[in-house]
């Protein structure tokens, strides 16, 4: 699983070039603060190292850091 920040997003997701267009990702936005988010953490980790290739992986971006940048994405995407 990958932490991706709001430049990762925008590079592998939102506008990806060459082979990067080919994967499709599975991106989860949580909050360390939010309960529901702590219990769905373990089974998205889980899922991510069973069915991770090389064309489908799996990202989680925090939005209430201020390092990431992610809270307009959050908004963005009504979360």
């Amino acid at each position: 699983m990958v932490g991706m920040d709001v430049s990762m997003f925008d590079q592998y997701v939102r506008h990806p070039e060459g082979d990067a267009s080919e994967v499709v990702w599975v991106v989860a936005f949580n909050a360390r603060w939010c309960e529901d988010c702590t219990h769905f953490e373990p089974v998205f980790a889980s899922a991510s190292v069973k069915y991770t290739k090389d064309n489908f992986k799996f990202a989680r971006i925090d939005v209430a850091s201020r390092k990431t940048g992610a809270s307009a994405l959050a908004e963005e995407f009504n979360i």
